[in-house]
């Protein structure tokens, strides 16, 4: 007998999300009235905080950003792409571009209208036993991350994730020390005119990590004297949802940011509390991932969300990556891709009322931003059809967003 459950109801009785922009009109020059909200870190950056409302971002990068690759994210409908200054970890430190190299890319975004979100991580796994450390954490690191791998899904986490385990040791961590936080900072604030909205000091999820709170108050102290100009950006993903409320908000630090990213890869990462979905598996995969979506933001908001500030936009980072030789059932799909998109869309501005939330953000791209081994990725481009799938949500949201088009549920059979 097929199950007919809540979630079953809702998505049979609303009309899709294409079949409403059909009526939108074609004028994409509509002005959007700003958001009435309350006091937080990210009132006296509007600008930003508008923009936030409906960036698209591209994930990661590669190492030289190009005319020719902004002009790709550009024609597929992305507006802002992360950059990382992370070049590698030569096991004991970050190697980081030079400042030269942050001038140049943001002299190119400047040049394509591109929004950037740099990615700047003052936390650094370490593999040298002679290193200084800090501990935290619930996995173990194999190899450092990647600095080009953002958010939260280098190798490293990856290859925790497979091999997790109660009995394993915390992973091992070092934090920068003041100054070279600020040296970071400063070489963003530097050549930044305006192109880039948000810097987030994490190249994997905190919860993961296991950040202090207070550790990440700290850094958005030396972000507010290093580059008061930039927005800060956090990163709230599933592993939040592992630990006890009690434990978990150890971790959560809401004043220390003006914006945040929730970080949903269900497929790789549902079944690290206890929420597997497998779609080869599944009687009913598509009711299977409404089902994971809704309740994934509603635990988010229920714990830890609730209390953002109205002008705290979150940005849903939406697994659009695979891995090598995984389960064909945990590969997502084309449909997986369209139904991420517009049932988390849809969670932004019910369950997080954010009412005036259109943006996302895809993880990851692929071909150019590869984490390497033993569990090489493949992204967007590396996927058949994914690329246009993209394409087409992101237009899809474009228009949502300049009519003031509210959010509603899919209904499954027309998302193909």
């Amino acid at each position: 007998m097929t199950r007919f459950t809540s979630m079953r109801l809702l998505l049979m009785m609303l009309v899709t999300l294409l079949a409403a922009a059909d009526g939108i009109a074609a004028d994409r020059s509509a002005a959007f009235l700003p958001h009435a909200g309350g006091e937080t870190a990210g009132d006296r950056r509007l600008s930003a905080h508008e923009r936030f409302r409906s960036v698209r971002v591209a994930p990661g990068g590669p190492s030289t950003i190009t005319d020719v690759y902004l002009e790709q994210l550009k024609r597929s409908g992305y507006n802002t792409v992360f950059l990382s200054d992370m070049v590698g970890n030569n096991e004991t430190t970050w190697r980081r571009v030079a400042p030269e190299t942050i001038e140049q890319w943001l002299t190119l975004a400047r040049k394509h209208d591109i929004s950037v979100i740099a990615v700047s991580a003052f936390v650094e796994p370490l593999t040298d036993d002679a290193a200084p450390q800090v501990t935290g954490g619930i996995g173990r690191t194999n190899r450092p991350s990647r600095g080009s791998s953002v958010p939260a899904a280098s190798a490293s986490v990856r290859n925790g994730i497979r091999a997790r385990s109660d009995d394993q040791p915390a992973m091992r961590l070092r934090y920068l020390g003041d100054e070279e936080v600020s040296a970071a900072l400063r070489a963003w604030e530097t050549f930044n005119k305006g192109e880039v909205i948000a810097i987030t000091p994490f190249g994997e999820d905190p919860f993961y990590l296991g950040v202090p709170a207070e550790k990440q108050v700290d850094w958005a102290r030396l972000e507010d004297i290093a580059a008061p100009g930039i927005p800060t950006l956090g990163m709230i993903g599933e592993f939040a949802l592992t630990r006890t409320t009690e434990d978990a908000r150890r971790y959560w630090a809401p004043s220390a940011y003006s914006f945040f990213a929730l970080i949903m890869y269900p497929y790789n990462l549902g079944g690290v509390w206890s929420h597997p979905l497998n779609h080869l598996t599944s009687a009913d995969p598509d009711d299977d991932l409404a089902r994971y979506v809704h309740d994934f933001v509603r635990e988010q908001y229920t714990r830890f969300l609730f209390e953002l500030q109205p002008a705290q936009t979150v940005i849903p980072v939406i697994q659009t990556f695979t891995c090598e030789g995984e389960d064909a059932g945990i590969v997502p799909r084309m449909r997986d891709i369209r139904l991420q998109a517009r049932l988390i869309h849809y969670e932004m501005q019910t369950t997080l009322r954010q009412r005036d939330n259109y943006a996302m953000a895809y993880f990851y791209l692929g071909s150019e931003d590869q984490a390497g081994p033993p569990y090489p990725p493949k992204g967007i481009e590396d996927m058949p059809g994914w690329a246009d799938v993209v394409g087409q949500e992101n237009e899809l949201m474009e228009q949502a967003f300049r009519s003031n088009q509210p959010a509603v549920l899919p209904r499954r059979r027309a998302v193909h």
